[in-house]
């Protein structure tokens, strides 16, 4: 396959043509596999588009998907939520965010889904509400109990004296059409001091080699990296103050031992052809699993801004 014309393409953050062309996915093949191994029909969602293609942004670094209108609909979502797994209660990035949210008297969670973070920050003594486009994960939600709106951002309203001390946003940036206009909304809502907490699957790590339908669109339309959330100072009044890496989560072992394949093929090591690769991957999960995994790079990338009052 080839690229669409670069002419027509621009980045979802720089709004510049100034972008290179990767790689190009029938979308016959991404309904075949979603069917296949989550047993969700998106044929909807491509609305007759025959293929996405992959480009990097060369100012920002972020990999993103085109066309933008690929991106999941509600729909997708509410079939997802659906699947047992999809929506976890404890995750690594709650924990680590609690941590960084002491002293904040006024928080925002957008994409809380049933208000799982909510719950725990409630609990924790912390003044959070939250906001979703997800229907039927917010009815979960307010049926719990909990102070989750189903709202986009930009119906957000709020006055100068009542913008938040810090917004989360766990998982969420990873699928957003404009990630641009979403930061702005976000930074309009922020107080002047205030904490922007992303959390996304990071790039940079074992995640570039795996074959991961959910990586893709129509769920994820763009890939972050620690060196993209470094650019966002660049492009918006940002300051990054802390940067964390999840460490191997044991339900990701398996997916971070297949990773390896690929990689051992960018870096031929001359004892690998020692060992058949059958070998190698058993002796990599028994390593982890015995407490090695707390030392790798695991799925999730957890990055906390600052705004400045200028833009550099």
């Amino acid at each position: 396959m080839h690229a669409t014309d670069t002419k027509a393409v621009v980045s979802p953050l720089t709004g510049t043509a100034n972008v290179q062309f990767l790689e190009s996915y029938a979308t016959d093949q991404l309904i075949d596999d979603w069917k296949a191994r989550l047993g969700i029909d998106i044929s909807e969602e491509f609305s007759g588009i025959a293929e996405v293609q992959r480009y990097r942004c060369l100012k920002s670094g972020i990999e993103f998907f085109w066309p933008p209108t690929v991106a999941g609909s509600n729909r997708l979502y509410e079939k997802l939520q659906e699947i047992d797994w999809y929506y976890q209660d404890d995750k690594w990035e709650h924990r680590v965010a609690l941590k960084d949210l002491q002293g904040a008297s006024r928080i925002l969670e957008v994409g809380a889904g049933r208000g799982a973070f909510v719950a725990r920050a409630l609990e924790e003594g912390f003044d959070i509400q939250g906001v979703d486009t997800n229907q039927r994960a917010v009815e979960a939600a307010r049926q719990a109990g909990l102070p989750v709106s189903c709202i986009s951002v930009n119906q957000l309203e709020t006055s100068g004296e009542k913008k938040f001390d810090a917004i989360c946003c766990f998982q969420v940036l990873e699928h957003i059409q404009d990630p641009s206009e979403f930061i702005e909304q976000l930074l309009a809502l922020l107080k002047p001091g205030g904490s922007l907490i992303f959390s996304v699957p990071n790039q940079g790590g074992y995640l570039r080699y795996e074959n991961n339908i959910l990586n893709m669109p129509p769920h994820h339309m763009t890939r972050w990296t620690t060196e993209s959330f470094r650019q966002l100072q660049n492009l918006y009044p940002l300051k990054l103050e802390k940067v964390r890496y999840e460490p191997l989560d044991p339900l990701h072992i398996s997916a971070w031992v297949d990773s390896r394949d690929p990689w051992l093929l960018e870096h031929p090591f001359p004892w690998r052809w020692l060992l058949r690769p059958s070998v190698l991957r058993a002796l990599r999960r028994k390593w982890l699993r015995l407490g090695l995994r707390h030392l790798m790079r695991g799925h999730t990338l957890s990055v906390c801004f600052r705004p400045r009052k200028e833009r550099g």
